[in-house]
């Protein structure tokens, strides 16, 4: 493995904002992203009944060579191998990131994933030099936001209830279990929190800061996140087609989804972190 490689996850709540800061960094010249992967979510699954029914390698097989194809690098198929008794899973995912960073000319690789924020333990222990990026959007909004996009792609978003998106309680409970994890890491070695209303707010400041964390020099092109969607996202996520524009502040989800009833009931239940404000 390339100790010059600089590897980045973007992790938090899903409906944060992940794919504006993925879009942010994928506009750098040095960087190269990808559609998530889910591969970690999938290597260690934390059901412990479904650890031991399942044989993961199997099916990371399948995650890297889907992921191969999706992206046309089915010659990266030799690297990509995991063995069916392999333990190391992340080796080969490693590899092959490395590998189409270092053809693109690239030394920075960013996968966002944001589920694999219940997996910076297992990451950081088996992926060397990896660096988190953690966003975090008013719990709010979050709320309301993954609720609508749940509830109007219903059969994306909820294995378990294919018919139907999560409860409004469920995406509350949701923000507050993922914030809870992002407030663990605070101020450790290679974590970074970046808050979704400062980078609509003033995202040259944020964009600084984040160079600044990684190591690379700021660019303007940073700002042009638009050209960068179509590696990142896939034309089955409608619920991502908002972001592809210039980073701007768009209307409270909060206040444009819910009802006053739907309203009330999430002031009362969001636990707000001391890092963020309590605005409204």
């Amino acid at each position: 493995m390339r100790l010059d490689m600089k590897r980045v996850f973007i992790v938090g709540c899903p409906r944060s904002g992940t794919t504006l800061l993925q879009g942010m960094l994928a506009s750098h010249p040095r960087v190269l992203s990808f559609p998530e992967t889910h591969f970690f979510s999938m290597a260690y699954p934390r059901n412990r009944f479904k650890r031991f029914i399942t044989w993961p390698a199997l099916n990371l097989r399948g995650v890297l060579d889907g992921f191969l194809k999706e992206i046309g690098r089915t010659e990266l198929r030799p690297i990509a191998n995991i063995g069916l008794f392999d333990r190391r899973y992340e080796l080969p995912f490693v590899k092959v990131m490395d590998r189409l960073t270092r053809d693109a000319g690239k030394d920075v690789w960013v996968e966002k994933t944001p589920r694999h924020l219940h997996f910076i333990d297992e990451i950081g222990q088996r992926v060397p030099r990896a660096s988190f990026i953690h966003i975090v959007r008013d719990g709010r909004d979050v709320a309301a936001s993954l609720y609508k996009a749940s509830n109007d792609n219903p059969s994306r978003w909820n294995r378990k209830r294919a018919r139907k998106g999560f409860t409004l309680r469920q995406c509350v409970e949701r923000w507050n279990m993922d914030v809870s994890i992002t407030s663990r890491f605070l101020g450790k070695p290679g974590h970074l929190l970046v808050l979704y209303s400062a980078i609509v707010e003033e995202p040259a400041v944020v964009a600084r800061e984040i160079c600044s964390f990684l190591g690379i020099d700021y660019t303007d092109e940073m700002m042009d996140t638009a050209g960068s969607y179509g590696s990142i996202v896939r034309p089955e996520e409608p619920w991502k087609m908002n972001n592809a524009m210039t980073i701007q502040k768009l209307a409270s989800p909060f206040e444009k989804v819910l009802n006053e009833k739907e309203r009330e009931f999430v002031k009362m239940s969001i636990r707000m972190p001391d890092f963020m404000g309590r605005g409204r």
